[in-house]
């Protein structure tokens, strides 16, 4: 890659940098042109990173692993006590027989939110903001009513089995671990207000202990694969399931998650934006003052070796006035 085309690509990448670097710009949208927010497309940091040569196989990890953290809070709507809530009973109560719904409501989860993070990433613009911009105000109120609500009721069972929980570990009453619920609620936005990853550090965490204490449980339980794999490929729908496979859907389909990942993915990628643009002015400093600390050696016809441009001007003044002295003496 040449320097020239370089240099254009990391100022092309300053610019849109410093026109998101404010958070707060980014809600001024123009009322008569609400497909229009002003802000300017992300450059693609893949391909500039990919021409980088600065970009260390470390340097690529410790990227790798900041957005990766995003994906253990968003993981955490696909093992909450809702969803157990409504696995549980509904294995208890129809079996495997609607193994199929859980598994197409995770997929569709997964889909939608892979579509709106790889949004997020290359358009720099959250969900919120693209409804924002391409929706009028009406259709904009409608729908905030709608996600709000919709975020409501998926968050009950959550928050119910937060008190369910609190009443079975120390038999406190289910209102007061509702409300304790409240608690830890602020305690994690505290914790994302913090500089560093505390929180999705606390998430990993819980959620590697879940994971493994989930997997001895399915050790331990007495699965039949063949009933398991037969009910996956063959939908079958029980009379009574309506609502349990409803119930299903509700839990693992969770909408603020797809707020909450395209969010994160357009933070991350400004952070590595920032990174990028670090490495590649702290390489240009690097280069320049090589430039500037490198001085030739020049040798003098009399033996001298001159090592700074100091003791070159000298030894050049001299060599001047020697030859000044001679030239004068062949002259007479």
């Amino acid at each position: 890659m040449s320097t020239a085309r370089s240099d254009e690509e990391y100022a092309v990448l300053k610019s849109w940098w410093q026109a998101t670097k404010d958070y707060t710009r980014r809600t001024k949208v123009d009322e008569e042109k609400p497909c229009s927010c002003g802000l300017k497309k992300a450059p693609n940091l893949d391909e500039i990173e990919a021409r980088d040569e600065f970009h260390t196989t470390q340097q690529k990890l410790q990227e790798f692993l900041n957005f990766v953290g995003p994906g253990w809070l968003i993981c955490v709507a696909y093992s909450d006590p809702g969803n157990m809530y409504a696995s549980i009973s509904s294995g208890a109560e129809f079996g495997y027989t609607q193994i199929w719904i859980l598994w197409w409501a995770i997929v569709f989860s997964l889909f939608v939110g892979g579509l709106c993070t790889y949004c997020a990433h290359y358009s720099d613009h959250s969900l919120s903001e693209l409804m924002c911009c391409a929706y009028p105000m009406p259709m904009r109120i409608i729908m905030w009513l709608l996600g709000e609500i919709t975020i409501i009721f998926t968050d009950m069972p959550e928050v119910i089995g937060f008190g369910i929980a609190l009443n079975i570990l120390f038999n406190w009453p289910i209102p007061v671990g509702i409300c304790c619920s409240l608690v830890t609620t602020m305690v994690f936005l505290i914790l994302e207000k913090m500089q560093g990853r505390y929180l999705e550090g606390i998430v990993a965490f819980f959620m590697t202990i879940l994971g493994v204490l989930l997997i001895v449980e399915m050790a331990m339980a007495n699965i039949d694969p063949d009933q398991m794999a037969y009910y996956w490929a063959v939908p079958t729908v029980l009379n009574g399931s309506l609502f349990s496979g409803l119930g299903i859907v509700g839990a693992v389909v969770m909408p603020h998650n797809l707020f909450l990942q395209t969010t994160s993915a357009m933070l991350r990628n400004k952070e590595a934006a920032a990174a990028l643009l670090k490495r590649h002015e702290e390489k240009k400093k690097e280069e320049t003052s090589g430039q500037i600390s490198v001085e030739p050696s020049i040798s003098m016809q009399d033996g001298t070796e001159m090592t700074t441009t100091s003791d070159a001007h000298i030894g050049s003044s001299s060599d001047i006035s020697s030859i000044g002295t001679k030239a004068s003496t062949a002259t007479l």
